[in-house]
């Protein structure tokens, strides 16, 4: 008697890994390089050059606490947190980078820019985690993924379904 492998996800889960490796460092430099293109400013590239690996390590210790395993679901929800904190990043930086354009000293741009912007950023990241925060707990799977059969109660009912009515059988033809 002998032990054979009969399936082995890990290379098509070292493959996903490489891919999000490779996405998150064409994102990282493309970033950089169309901050500094657009803004001119060396100064202002570096706050997306600090904040994305410190929110890839906030989400790894917010994964390592939770209990989290490294997954394709859970390697997508960390290229789309990091989408979003570079997305959030870049409108704040745009913004302060503008009044300090107009004159506004550094300090007081950073503060009435953040606080002008502040908002509407909050705004945008709490839609998109009402949006994507049901898929991750499978709230949307359990009401989408499981069709109500005759007999039995929906996921979304109290009461089981009434049976369906059978058509009358057809007469014999004489």
């Amino acid at each position: 008697m002998s032990l054979v492998v009969n399936m082995d996800n890990s290379i098509s889960i070292q493959a996903a890994l490489h891919e999000v490796v490779v996405a998150l460092a064409l994102a990282f430099v493309s970033v950089l390089v169309v901050i500094y293109a657009f803004l001119g400013s060396l100064r202002a590239t570096l706050i997306p050059a600090i904040t994305i690996p410190v929110s890839i390590i906030a989400t790894f210790t917010a994964m390592y606490a939770l209990g989290y395993t490294i997954n394709v679901l859970t390697l997508l929800a960390l290229v789309l947190a990091i989408g979003l904190v570079v997305d959030d990043a870049i409108v704040v930086l745009e913004n302060i980078f503008r009044r300090a354009e107009e004159g506004e000293a550094t300090v007081v741009a950073a503060s009435n820019g953040s606080k002008e912007i502040g908002f509407a950023v909050i705004a945008t990241t709490l839609t998109l985690a009402a949006v994507f925060i049901p898929a991750a707990t499978g709230i949307a799977q359990l009401t989408i993924s499981r069709p109500a059969r005759p007999g039995r109660a929906a996921p979304w009912r109290s009461s089981p379904m009434p049976p369906r009515p059978r058509a009358a059988p057809m007469p014999a033809a004489s």
